[in-house]
Parts: C-alpha cells; structure tokens; sequence
C-alpha cells in the first residue's frame, strides 16, 4: 500500500524565508541593498538542468557543488540562481 506524506507546508515556507533572508544578508554585505535580491533567484532542480543543459540526475549529483538546499518536504532542492550560473561558467571554462 502507497502512502502519501503531506507536504508541511508552513515548514516549506518558513526553510523559503529562511533562505532568502540569508541571501538579502548576503547581498547587504555585498552590494548594500536587498532590493537587487529577485524574489525568484531561488529555483528547483528542473529549472538548474536547463541552466546547466544538463538533466536533473545529474544536478542531484552536484547538489554540493551548487550549495542545494533540501526542501522541508524532503523530496526536492533548491538552489540560488546565481550559484548554478556561477558553477556554470566555471565548468564551461574547464571543458
């Protein structure tokens, strides 16, 4: 017998908080203003495999190299947009 598991999703929300409010950290450190943060600069691993033309197996396979977030559900990543462009352009550099 399959079971569904419920998605928690205030969990899902509160780990999304949590996240973008480290990046408009991050980008208060660098650049001195969180309105340069793009609400949509956290994407999933089918949106990373088409940024890296690649599948989404094999970004499961770097998640540590484009600093993967788990999901509160547990059966996703999330990754910041400009850390799969990044590890983008350090690839292609190496090919």
């Amino acid at each position: 017998m399959r079971l569904k598991r419920r998605l928690d999703f205030e969990a899902v929300a509160q780990q999304l908080d949590d996240m973008l409010l480290a990046a408009c950290d991050r980008e208060n450190e660098t650049s001195g203003g969180a309105e340069q943060l793009m609400v949509n600069n956290l994407i999933g691993t089918t949106e990373a495999a088409e940024l890296l033309e690649c599948t989404p197996q094999r970004v499961r396979q770097v998640v540590p190299d484009l600093d993967g977030q788990r999901c509160a559900c547990g059966s996703g990543w999330v990754f910041e947009r400009q850390t799969v462009l990044d590890y983008y352009a350090r690839e292609r550099r190496t090919r």
